[in-house]
């Protein structure tokens, strides 16, 4: 799956990928932010604000210097609760079995106000037809918003780019009334504070120990 992802995203559709999310990303503040996939790297986003951290469920990742990786089932994510301030989803929604679990896991990790950012193909535009890798649970934007909001996200900003034949959608998680003051968070580039126990959740944890 995120072999294909990666052989469709040839230079021109990276560069506007960047272009997309360096505006918002950017402007994240916070602590965490956590990438899903292995297809994109953590050194090319536009953002140098938050330590990243990419999660895969894939046996092997490249290691670089500088990042953190985790792997762990996308469906049942190796991350606590209330523990991350942003997540990038790229084009992996409809490549899950159950994709509104994985939304519920990621309401579940991010902190109250936390952001999600997803991207995905909008199935019906052309250069879809002959570029986007084949999926057999391919999801309209219709569809994907319903989902969001199943999950308690609010979607505040949706937009394309490259041809209109990819969204990107802004989503908050929903606050409710008796959600707890948001923590401060230390400075540490330790992953175990953002795992779960164990016994809980089936997860290797790959560390890179140039961090310290």
């Amino acid at each position: 799956m995120e072999e294909e992802i990666k052989r469709f995203q040839d230079s021109a559709v990276l560069m506007a990928e960047k272009k997309c999310l360096e505006t918002i990303v950017s402007n994240l503040r916070g602590y965490h932010l956590l990438l899903l996939g292995s297809h994109r790297k953590l050194k090319d986003l536009p953002s140098h604000r938050l330590h990243g951290v990419s999660l895969s469920p894939a046996a092997t990742i490249k290691k670089t210097s500088g990042t953190s990786y985790i792997q762990s089932h996308y469906e049942n994510l190796a991350i606590r609760d209330n523990s991350i301030d942003a997540v990038i989803v790229p084009y992996l929604l409809e490549y899950c079995e159950n994709p509104d679990k994985l939304l519920k896991e990621l309401h579940r990790s991010l902190i109250s106000e936390g952001k999600l950012f997803l991207m995905g193909f909008e199935r019906l535009h052309p250069w879809c037809w002959f570029n986007a890798p084949k999926s057999n649970n391919s999801l309209s934007l219709w569809r994907v918003k319903k989902l969001l909001d199943e999950a308690n996200f609010t979607v505040e900003k949706i937009q394309h780019f490259h041809y209109g034949a990819i969204y990107f959608i802004v989503a908050q998680k929903h606050i409710s009334p008796m959600t707890p003051i948001r923590p401060q968070w230390k400075k540490s580039l330790n992953l175990k504070g953002l795992l779960a126990g164990a016994d809980a959740r089936n997860f290797r944890e790959k560390h890179d120990k140039t961090n310290g």
